[in-house]
């Protein structure tokens, strides 16, 4: 009678473990599925963002060699504010002579910018610093804008001329381009409620070997948990875009 019940018993103990295994398989496939949808999402959304930061960057360098070879073009409202035209996620480019903003575009909305000392301003000042000692566009994300006080990416060109004394290449001042860090990202739909994911931003610099800095954007644990993967280069380093889905979804008891 005992080894009747056994050869019952393991047989059906094999098949219950077979299905428990197949059943958590499964769960891992459809998960896996949901993250490649997202990560399908992230990967065309992303380049969207690719796209604007690479004119960002480009509009900012294009302006400090021009300004670099005639200081006169810094106080050129119309030409600042026409930079700033195919790039209507910018809110401001400011015109800094060393330090002190000299112009700013477009002027409304802005105001409190006019005259402003960034020396004055310690928050901004690592990353002007690190732009004047590069001689390179660089990128700080995120800080406070001064015109809202909202989070905001601002990108920064140092502005070399030799229009010095010494006839010498010399620092004159800086280009500075800033956008609304989450406006920027509903624009680019990374931020679309409609796929109900939760996204993450973390800068990773060159000049830190490649370690992981500072988290920009979304919950800094979303890394530490399955997610779909993207990135973004920048002049002085990229950021890693990371997105999972914003709610654990639920497994069909039928299907079980």
């Amino acid at each position: 009678m005992k080894r009747n019940f056994f050869l019952v018993l393991l047989p059906l103990l094999l098949c219950l473990g077979g299905t428990i295994g197949l059943e958590r398989y499964d769960r891992q496939q459809l998960a896996q599925q949901r993250l490649d949808a997202i990560g399908r999402h992230l990967e065309a959304q992303s380049h969207q963002l690719q796209t604007i930061l690479d004119q960002f960057v480009a509009q900012n360098r294009a302006l400090a060699q021009d300004i670099g070879a005639n200081p006169d073009l810094a106080r050129d409202f119309v030409r600042v504010k026409a930079s700033i035209a195919p790039l209507p996620q910018a809110l401001s480019v400011v015109v800094a002579q060393r330090l002190q903003v000299v112009q700013v575009a477009p002027e409304q909305g802005n105001e409190n910018l006019v005259g402003v000392d960034f020396g004055l301003h310690p928050e901004f000042m690592n990353s002007i610093k690190r732009a004047i000692d590069a001689r390179n566009t660089v990128s700080n994300a995120p800080v406070q804008l001064l015109q809202n006080g909202r989070p905001g990416l601002i990108v920064y060109t140092p502005i070399f001329s030799t229009t010095t004394e010494t006839g010498e290449p010399g620092f004159w001042g800086f280009i500075s381009m800033a956008a609304d860090l989450e406006e920027l990202l509903t624009t680019t739909q990374l931020l679309d409620p409609s796929h109900e994911i939760n996204l993450a931003i973390r800068n990773i610099r060159k000049d830190e070997n490649g370690k992981v800095g500072q988290t920009i954007f979304g919950p800094e644990n979303l890394f530490l948990s399955p997610h779909a993967k993207a990135s973004i280069d920048l002049p002085d380093g990229r950021w890693e875009l990371g997105a999972a889905p914003r709610l654990k979804q639920d497994y069909s008891s039928s299907r079980a």
